[in-house]
């Protein structure tokens, strides 16, 4: 592994034990920033270095969340279904960000949460609506950030990725259990 590796999971390694001490409605910001960010640099990597390459994707880019996702999705870095998903993902932030008395208890929160399929979420007993709202939510984005930071890291300027995309996210609130289920390639 790289000095360069090593860096990006110490990162990762940070964000994931300071989300931890935020707010449901936080945690749902700072995930979609981050798989902005990791998003913006994989695309950037695909591209020729130049002005026009760091005008569209660069760190002053005008592309959010769902823009990146359909661009990556474009060039092959992410599913039909996690483009689907990160489309969910950015509704929800966005109706987080710009409204400040919505919670998870919105009815327009818990219906793109659960629209969110690339999430089998498993809980035993009785589960209120919007703590499944969260759960999908915040799983869904602590997920991602996690793949997306493997993945990309993975794969270096100029090739392609190889790692097969995510087909389901198995979760298991009751026994703390995630499985990342992958897509077959031929």
């Amino acid at each position: 592994m790289s000095e360069e590796d090593s860096a990006i999971e110490l990162d990762l390694e940070g964000f994931l034990r300071r989300l931890n001490s935020e707010s449901p409605r936080a945690r749902v910001v700072l995930t979609s920033g981050l798989l902005e960010s990791l998003l913006r640099n994989a695309i950037l990597l695909r591209l020729t270095k130049n002005r026009s390459s760091q005008e569209l994707f660069g760190p002053n880019s005008r592309f959010a969340l769902a823009e990146l996702a359909k661009y990556a999705h474009a060039l092959g870095m992410v599913s039909d279904l996690e483009r689907q998903s990160i489309q969910m993902l950015s509704r929800i932030r966005n109706r987080i960000s710009h409204n400040w008395d919505v919670s998870f208890e919105d009815a327009e929160i818990q219906k793109n949460a659960g629209n969110i399929n690339l999430i089998d979420l498993v809980c035993e007993g009785s589960v209120s609506e919007h703590q499944k709202a969260f759960w999908r939510t915040d799983y869904l984005g602590t997920s991602l950030v996690e793949e997306f930071a493997n993945r990309f890291s993975l794969a270096g300027p100029g090739i392609g990725i190889e790692v097969p995309h995510l087909s389901l996210i198995k979760i298991d609130v009751s026994a703390s259990k995630k499985e990342f289920v992958r897509e077959a390639r031929s």
